[in-house]
């Protein structure tokens, strides 16, 4: 039996990488974090492999809007 070890990664995750890790047992778990900021709609665009809206790290912490709702989404 293996001994329990909660394991969550989240720096500089694709869904290739999230699945592996899942997959060999080297997590349990994976986030996402800066990456759905800039993509409202990560999950569809993971599901379809489609190119990923960079961060701007400028905006982070600017006490307004920018950077956090005005990320365009994916067009159809």
């Amino acid at each position: 039996m293996r001994q329990y070890r909660p394991a969550s990664g989240a720096i500089e995750t694709r869904a290739t990488s999230a699945e592996s890790a899942i997959a060999r047992g080297h997590a349990d778990a994976v986030s996402f974090g800066q990456p759905f900021i800039a993509n409202p709609d990560l999950s569809q665009r993971l599901f379809e492999n489609a190119p990923l809206n960079s961060t701007d790290r400028n905006t982070f912490y600017g006490g307004d809007g920018r950077g956090y709702v005005d990320y365009p989404t994916q067009e159809p």
